[in-house]
């Protein structure tokens, strides 16, 4: 599998899920998406699902590619009407949903090609930072100077977005990392825009890994 070319990505509408489980149901859920995720991506690309390890319990984050708007209104309506979705997934995972959210978003800056290919490794660790300016470009201080972005060890940033609508503050901007290992998080100096920070790690079923 190839990489996702940034210059396709600038094009694209990004949907940024949430979801909290019932303790009891976690690992149940985790099982049959697993088993049933196919029956989604056959409607519209999955960029990434992840378990979130530090930030709410019992939760995964997913994101999800779109055309446009209209492109994802056709995509739900036709999870609506898909019986085998329907019958072998929603159905049996709705009562186990404690909480769901979601926004829109766009991308704002990604790193090259090769660090964004969907066929790594497993094994990785993920680090989703919700803030107030993009940490890829320059800020200004206090007096108005420019500010290099801050660099982290160990925390290798791969995409930013601005989210345009949903339960995020519109312009909230959706940071995702690889991380190196997970003590790079605590070490990592921190930036005064950043208002949360979420460590997950890919499920199998993940296109990122």
């Amino acid at each position: 599998m190839t990489a996702l070319l940034r210059q396709q990505w600038s094009k694209k509408i990004f949907e940024f899920r949430q979801y909290d489980v019932h303790a009891e149901h976690m690992a149940a859920f985790v099982q049959l998406t697993k088993a049933k995720i196919h029956l989604r991506t056959a409607h519209s690309p999955l960029l990434g699902y992840w378990n979130v390890e530090f930030g709410a319990l019992n939760s995964v984050c997913h994101m999800w590619i779109y055309d446009s708007l209209a492109h994802r209104a056709s995509v739900r309506a036709a999870l609506a009407s898909d019986a085998e979705w329907n019958k072998q997934y929603m159905e049996l995972v709705k009562p186990w949903w404690a909480r769901q959210r979601n926004s829109v978003a766009t991308l704002l800056n990604a790193v090259d090609d090769a660090a964004l290919a969907v066929d790594a490794s497993d094994g990785n660790h993920y680090l989703v930072e919700l803030g107030a300016a993009d940490p890829f470009e320059d800020g200004e201080d206090e007096d108005g100077n420019r500010v290099p972005p801050v660099r982290k060890p160990g925390v290798q940033r791969l995409a930013s977005w601005a989210v345009r609508a949903g339960h995020l503050d519109v312009d909230t901007v959706i940071t995702l990392s690889r991380l190196k290992s997970l003590d790079a998080t605590i070490a990592a100096p921190e930036d005064d825009s950043t208002m949360q920070r979420m460590i997950v790690s890919p499920l199998p079923f993940s296109r990122l890994k």
